[in-house]
């Protein structure tokens, strides 16, 4: 079971090193070795990323603007 520190529970946009779009995922979690599980409601998908392919996991903050310390 992974540590909860891995999770975004609330998503993220995954940016890669070629010339694809970003996807954005529904839920994300880093897994041993980098390589990322992104899963996509809307398509019922779960895809995992090698390391080498990603550029950047862009975490969403939607879900945080209305707390208090924001």
């Amino acid at each position: 079971m992974p540590s909860e520190s891995h999770i975004l529970p609330n998503g993220a946009e995954i940016h890669f090193e070629d010339e694809r779009d970003p996807h954005s995922a529904d839920r994300v979690e880093f897994l041993p070795g980098g390589h990322v599980m992104a899963i996509y409601k809307e398509q019922y998908q779960l895809e995992v990323y090698p390391p080498h392919v990603i550029e950047g996991v862009y975490t969403f903050t939607k879900h945080l603007e209305d707390e208090e310390w924001w």
